[in-house]
C-alpha cells in the first residue's frame, strides 16, 4: 500500500495535465508562427526593414510636326518638408521663415508655402519652393541638416517654352487633387504633376510614364543602412508625343488674333491635320505648374473675353453667313433650285404675314445661285430654306460636320447645335415655325457652330467632298495616328457651282472679302459671316441700324470668315471667327487670308510652278446674270 495520499495523487495528476495541455498549446502557436504564419510575418519584419521613396517618372515630351519642342522637362531645384519628422509641430513656422531666409523666398511664396503645409494630409511630404537657382540650392543643401523634416531635391519640372500661343492646345499640369491621388496614391508625391486641360490631360496616361520609387534598408530607428538597386522599381519615362500642329503657322494665327477674342483653325483638308488652331486672348500655362497665384487666376477667370476658354473647339456661335455654301449645296441636291434659276431681292421677303430683311435695304435685284452666293444675299437663302425645309438643311448640315462632336485629341469639343424638328421639341419643349426654317437658312436662330466646325465644313467643301476628319495627333512614340476617311455622296457638278460662288467672293466685283492675296498666280475662295447677338426690333430698322461701333463690346456682330486655296488645287481650309468684331469683312477676313497666305508661301508645292492645271480655273468667272 501506498504513503502517498490518494489526494495528493489526484492533484498532481490534474496538475500534470493542465501542463501538459499549456505546453501542446505552447507547441502549436510555435507551429503556428514557424510554419503556417512565417511568409505573413516574414513580410511584415521585411516591410520594416525596408522604406521605398518615389522616384517619379520624367514626363513625355510634346512636340510640333516638326519637331520643335511645345512641352518638356527642364532640371528643377527645390526644397520640400516633411512635417511628420519635426516633433514640435510649433517650430514649423520657424524653420518655415529660416529656410526663407536662406533660399531668399519673398514673402508671398513664403505664406502659399506656409498655407500648403497647413492644407497637406497628415504623414505627406510638402514643397517650400521649387525652381531654384543653384546658388540658393547649394545654401539650402548645405545648411538642410540644420533643420529636421527639410530636405533638398532635385528633379524635374515641366515648361512650355511656347508660352500663350499653345496654352490652349498644350494645356497644362499641376498638383494632383484628392480624387486623382485616390485613382493613384503615388501622385501625391509633391514633385508629381498630373495633366490638366489639353493634350496633357487627354494624354495623361500615355505622358505620365510609370513612377518608380527606391529601396532602402532601415535599422530599427528608422535610420538608412543602405541603398538597394532594384530593376523592377526604376521608373519608366512617358511616351513622346507628335502633334499636327505646325508651330511657325500657329505663332502666325496667334499674332493675327492679337488682342481680339476669337478663335482661327486651319486644316489641311488632303488629310484632315490640324495646322493651327488659335484662341485668344490666351494665358501663360507656365504659371499654372507650381500653383498659379489666387490674384492672377482671378484676373483671368474674372476677364469679359474668357482667356481661359478655349474657342476654337468650345466656343458656339451663330454662323451667320458662313454656312451659305452648305445651304447653297442643299438646295440643289435636294432639287428645289437650279443653278441658273434667278430669286429677285427687293431688300425683304414676306413669309407668313413677317417680313425678313436683307444686308442690302435697297435690295441685290435678281440673282442666281453664284451671284447670291457672292454678294450674299439674305433674301434669296430665306427663300430657299422655305423651299427646301428643315430636314434637308439638317441632314446636309450633318454630312458637312455641323452639329456633331469631332474627336480631335482634346477634351472640351463642344457639338454646337444644328437642331431637327425633333430635336426642338425634345430640347427646347417647343414644335417647329417658319421662322426658325428661315433663321436657319441664313445661319441664325437655333444654329450654333464652333470655329472648328467651320474650318471642318470648309475643307469638305474644298476637297471636293471628302469627309474630313480633323486630328490634332499625329504620332505616339513614332506609330502614326492616321485617320482614313470616305466621300460624302455630293454631286461634283453642285460643288463646282458652290466654287465659282466662292471664289466671286473672294475675286470679283461685288464680293463681299474682295482682296488680292499678294502671290502671284495664286487666288483663294472664301465666304464672309456676320452674327448678329442682339435683336433688331422694327423701330430701330425705320430710324437706321446702330453701327457696331456705336455699340457696347459685347452686343457688336460677330465678324465670320471661311476661306481654303490655292484655289485650283486646294491644300488648305481656314475658318476665323472675331468676336464681336462687326462685319465680317473687316475683321475676320484680313486675318483669316494672312495666315492661309502664310500656309502657301511655306509650302511650294502650292505655288503656280508647282500647281497642276485645274478646270476649275478657267470655271472661276462671272456669268454677267444679276449681281448688285
Amino acid at each position: 500500500m501506498s504513503d502517498i495520499p490518494e489526494e495528493f495523487e489526484r492533484r498532481a495528476f490534474l496538475l500534470a495535465g493542465v501542463g501538459g495541455l499549456a505546453f501542446t498549446t505552447l507547441i502549436g502557436r510555435m507551429a503556428q508562427l514557424q510554419i503556417f504564419e512565417n511568409k505573413e510575418y516574414r513580410l511584415e519584419a521585411a516591410s520594416n526593414q525596408f522604406n521605398y521613396s518615389i522616384i517619379p517618372a520624367s514626363r513625355g515630351p510634346i512636340y510640333d510636326r516638326f519637331g520643335i519642342p511645345l512641352a518638356v522637362n527642364r532640371r528643377d531645384f527645390r526644397v520640400l518638408m516633411a512635417t511628420d519628422e519635426i516633433p514640435d509641430k510649433n517650430q514649423i513656422d520657424g524653420v518655415l521663415n529660416d529656410v526663407a531666409t536662406i533660399i531668399q523666398l519673398d514673402e508671398n511664396k513664403l505664406n502659399q508655402a506656409k498655407q500648403g503645409i497647413k492644407e497637406a494630409k497628415r504623414h505627406s511630404t510638402t514643397q517650400i519652393a521649387g525652381n531654384l537657382s543653384w546658388e540658393a540650392y547649394s545654401r539650402i543643401s548645405l545648411y538642410s541638416a540644420n533643420f529636421v523634416g527639410v530636405h533638398p531635391e532635385m528633379g524635374e519640372s515641366r515648361n512650355y517654352p511656347m508660352g500663350e500661343a499653345f496654352a490652349h492646345i498644350i494645356g497644362y499640369v499641376a498638383k494632383a487633387n484628392d480624387k486623382e491621388i485616390e485613382k493613384d496614391p503615388k501622385a501625391k508625391h509633391p514633385a508629381i504633376r498630373v495633366g490638366r486641360q489639353g493634350i496633357e490631360k487627354t494624354l495623361e496616361d500615355i505622358l505620365k510614364g510609370v513612377h518608380g520609387a527606391q529601396k532602402s534598408e532601415v535599422d530599427a530607428h528608422g535610420r538608412v543602412v543602405r541603398e538597394i538597386y532594384d530593376p523592377n522599381l526604376v521608373p519608366k519615362a512617358g511616351s513622346s508625343v507628335v502633334l499636327t500642329i505646325d508651330a511657325e503657322l500657329q505663332q502666325v494665327a496667334h499674332d493675327q488674333l492679337g488682342e481680339e477674342s476669337g478663335a482661327i483653325v486651319l486644316l489641311d483638308v488632303n488629310n484632315g491635320d490640324i495646322l493651327a488652331l488659335a484662341s485668344s486672348p490666351s494665358f501663360d500655362n507656365n504659371k499654372f505648374i507650381d500653383g498659379i497665384s489666387a490674384a492672377d487666376y482671378r484676373a483671368l477667370n474674372e476677364n469679359e473675353r474668357h482667356p481661359l476658354y478655349h474657342k476654337a473647339i468650345r466656343g458656339a456661335y451663330p454662323s451667320g453667313s458662313t454656312i451659305k455654301p452648305m445651304m447653297a449645296l442643299a438646295a440643289l441636291e435636294s432639287g428645289v433650285i437650279k443653278p441658273e434659276d434667278h430669286i429677285n431681292c427687293p431688300g425683304f421677303i414676306e413669309i407668313a404675314g413677317n417680313r425678313y430683311h436683307c444686308t442690302a435695304r435697297r435690295g441685290h435685284g435678281n440673282l442666281n445661285m453664284v451671284n447670291a452666293i457672292k454678294t450674299s444675299c439674305d433674301v434669296y437663302f430665306y427663300e430657299l430654306g422655305r423651299r427646301m425645309g428643315p430636314d434637308n438643311m439638317v441632314r446636309t448640315a450633318r454630312r458637312f460636320g455641323l452639329g456633331q462632336e469631332h474627336d480631335i485629341g482634346l477634351p472640351g469639343v463642344a457639338k454646337g447645335t444644328f437642331p431637327s424638328p425633333e430635336d426642338k421639341m425634345r430640347i427646347y419643349k417647343k414644335k417647329w415655325e417658319i421662322y426658325d426654317t428661315i433663321n436657319m437658312a441664313i445661319g441664325q436662330g437655333l444654329v450654333t457652330i464652333t470655329p472648328l466646325q467651320l474650318a471642318i465644313m470648309v475643307s469638305r467643301i474644298a476637297s471636293n467632298g471628302k469627309a474630313i476628319e480633323p486630328n490634332i495627333i499625329k504620332s505616339i512614340d513614332g506609330v502614326e495616328q492616321k485617320r482614313p476617311f470616305t466621300n460624302l455622296p455630293i454631286s461634283q457638278e453642285h460643288l463646282d457651282i458652290v466654287h465659282r460662288g466662292m471664289y466671286g467672293v473672294t475675286n470679283e466685283a461685288g464680293g463681299t472679302a474682295v482682296a488680292n492675296l499678294g502671290i502671284e498666280g495664286v487666288k483663294i475662295a472664301g465666304k464672309t459671316g456676320t452674327a448678329q447677338v442682339r435683336r433688331i426690333s422694327m423701330s430701330e430698322r425705320a430710324s437706321g441700324v446702330k453701327s457696331n461701333a456705336s455699340l457696347e463690346w459685347r452686343l457688336r456682330d460677330h465678324s465670320l470668315f471661311i476661306c481654303y486655296g490655292p484655289y485650283d488645287n486646294p491644300k488648305y481650309a481656314c475658318a476665323t471667327i472675331i468676336e464681336h468684331g462687326g462685319f465680317g469683312a473687316s475683321a475676320a477676313a484680313p486675318r483669316g487670308r494672312e495666315v492661309i497666305k502664310a500656309a502657301i508661301l511655306k509650302d511650294p508645292a502650292t505655288l503656280p510652278f508647282f500647281v497642276p492645271h485645274n478646270k476649275k480655273a478657267n470655271a472661276a468667272t462671272d456669268d454677267g446674270e444679276g449681281g448688285i
